[in-house]
């Protein structure tokens, strides 16, 4: 639909089913990667309590514009899980005051999407798993 009207999409682009029957498009456009885009990520000298390496990630510059889309993003799916929105807010609002903000979108993403395709008990992580290989991410 988007693309006959000369817009860009990509595989993230397909419709996408929420618990409720609701359709949804949380990504829609492409992002051209820039050279600044590009990180190194290093190895930390100790490991986590599991025994596993830990990584140090970089910040990643976003626009204005990249960081609404991100936040939009994050509140439309908050919206699925009942009672969430708030605490969302609030956690963001926090984030924003310590100069975290990226960090905390990226958690709160990643949690409210665990929160709406797995089930409870898929310590596995199948649904997101499923919900990934939909919108085209091989994993």
């Amino acid at each position: 639909e988007k693309e006959e009207q000369g817009m860009n999409t990509t595989p993230f682009s397909n419709r996408t089913k929420s618990k409720r029957g609701r359709d949804k498009k949380p990504f829609v456009k492409t992002l051209t990667l820039r050279q600044e885009h590009y990180r190194a990520v290093t190895p930390m000298a100790s490991e986590d309590s599991n025994g596993f390496e830990r990584y140090q990630y970089p910040h990643v510059p976003l626009t204005f514009r990249e960081r609404k889309r991100l936040s939009d993003t994050l509140f439309f799916l908050s919206k699925e899980i009942p009672d969430m929105t708030v605490p969302v807010a609030s956690l963001l609002r926090t984030a924003r005051d310590r100069n975290e903000w990226d960090l905390c979108v990226s958690e709160l993403l990643t949690q409210i999407v665990v929160g709406l395709y797995c089930r409870e008990g898929d310590h596995r992580l199948d649904g997101l798993q499923d919900y990934l290989l939909r919108l085209g991410v091989a994993c």
